[in-house]
């Protein structure tokens, strides 16, 4: 057999190669095509250290990658703590791809994996046995994976994104095994595969066979099966993509009549939120939330639904309190700080004279719309901080008026998932300005200004 890689030509490919006899005939039938199509293959392994020969197969990939001139990048996990269950493993492997991805400096480059027929079928019967929804009978496909990490705070972070392709999908496991024989090529065994200790491989070794059996042919039928479902998923989700915004600490859906678009636009926000314990369920209550008034809210799963005006928001609760605000602080046309200053909102306060903030270096993470608001730094009293909306605070508008903070954000629509996210200058409960949407009164600019600053954030008012 002969692989077709005509969809990935001149691209670099990375072959994740455990050293078994899956990925090892990956590996060779991919050297094997590759100059037809222009491809330059390279090789990973990554060694989770979880089963005793498992440096020992590494090693085995490395000579043989050394011998072959192939390119192969090494990874071992160097973590105090094994890995607890297999999505641990899972986070980890993919910062790996990521790395030799990376690495392989090129307009496009990918991960190959080593996926066949038989597994294809075994996760469809995996995800369909535990009551999945449209995607989930997706089985394995060519797929965009996020790659996410931690902070040095321990927060999670966006790292990339991982290109995944599996050529050989389409091989059986009887295809596998003739080619690996035909080409005399060498593997490891992996002594996990030959046990039913796994819920996956009592369905490769019990069900697949018996359905096989009782219906030949039935493991090709189901790959086509996915096939359609991902062709039908793939025009679903172009148009769910378009419901869907991104907004301060989540995502927002616009309203949508079509049950279906609209959950599989929710799932997108799952997705890309990290956010696996839903249901369907979950989905339709959703959907319902669009019927009720504005500022209703549904909580669920570390996730908090807000009823808008023409849309649902979907933040994550720590992140409505929590997650670190960007600002900037700025005197005529030149900023004061030449970078983003970001306040911590587990701080109680900071003092606006020194800007006791976070000042990072950082691509500037405001959306399309920023509003910058002028005011008279000499009209700040002393003791003047930067913080966040408290219970009691008073805020007079510009041009006079003075109501209670929650009243004035409620008269001007400001949603309530971002009015602790508002950075504020306040002395005592008298808010002097309202980042990204007012400045009061005593802070105005007047013509005996000599001291003009600006403060900008994002455009609260439009979001």
């Amino acid at each position: 057999m002969e692989l077709d890689l005509e969809h990935y030509r001149d691209s670099h490919i990375c072959v994740a190669v455990s050293g078994g006899k899956d990925s090892m005939t990956l590996l060779h039938a991919l050297c094997a095509a590759a100059p037809s199509y222009g491809v330059k293959v390279f090789a990973m392994n990554c060694d989770h250290r979880i089963r005793p020969t498992s440096a020992d197969d590494s090693a085995f990939v490395a000579k043989y990658c050394e011998e072959r001139g192939i390119r192969c990048f090494s990874y071992a996990y160097d973590g105090v703590e094994p890995f607890r269950g297999e999505e641990a493993a899972r986070e980890w492997r993919l910062t790996c791809y990521l790395d030799a991805q990376n690495r392989m400096c090129a307009s496009f480059a990918c991960i190959a994996t080593a996926h066949h027929l038989e597994d294809n079928a075994e996760t469809l019967l995996f995800n369909l046995a535990r009551g999945s929804g449209l995607n989930g009978a997706r089985g394995i496909h060519d797929d965009r994976v996020p790659v996410y990490g931690t902070d040095d705070e321990g927060r999670r972070k966006s790292l990339g994104v991982v290109n995944l392709i599996r050529p050989i999908i389409e091989w059986s496991q009887k295809d596998i095994d003739e080619y690996a024989l035909a080409h005399d090529v060498p593997y490891v065994e992996d002594e996990t595969n030959s046990t039913d200790m796994y819920t996956r491989n009592k369905i490769r070794h019990g069900v697949i066979p018996a359905l096989e059996e009782a219906v030949p042919g039935a493991t090709a039928a189901l790959l086509r099966f996915t096939s359609i479902v991902n062709s039908t998923e793939n025009d679903l989700s172009f148009d769910a993509q378009r419901l869907v915004s991104d907004t301060p600490g989540g995502y927002t859906i616009d309203l949508c009549r079509n049950r279906t678009l609209f959950t599989r636009a929710a799932i997108i926000v799952f997705e890309r939120l990290r956010i696996k314990d839903y249901t369907m369920t979950t989905l339709y209550l959703l959907y319902g939330l669009q019927n009720f008034e504005v500022g209703k809210t549904f909580r669920f799963s570390g996730l908090c639904a807000y009823k808008e005006k023409n849309r649902l928001a979907i933040c994550r609760e720590e992140a409505r309190d929590c997650e670190d605000v960007p600002f900037m602080l700025a005197v005529g046309q030149k900023s004061y700080y030449n970078e983003l200053c970001y306040i911590k909102p587990w701080r109680k306060s900071y003092r606006l004279e020194s800007v006791e903030a976070d000042v990072r270096g950082e691509v500037d993470p405001f959306p399309d719309s920023i509003l910058e608001l002028r005011f008279d730094m000499d009209q700040i009293p002393d003791g003047a901080v930067v913080r966040f909306m408290r219970e009691g605070d008073v805020f007079t508008k510009f041009g006079g008026g003075t109501k209670n903070l929650a009243a004035y954000f409620t008269n001007k629509k400001i949603p309530l998932r971002l009015r602790k996210r508002i950075p504020l200058v306040a002395e005592g409960n008298r808010v002097l300005i309202v980042g990204g949407v007012e400045i009061s009164d005593y802070v105005s600019i007047t013509p005996e200004t000599v001291n003009p600053y600006s403060i900008i954030c994002c455009d609260y008012k439009n979001i």
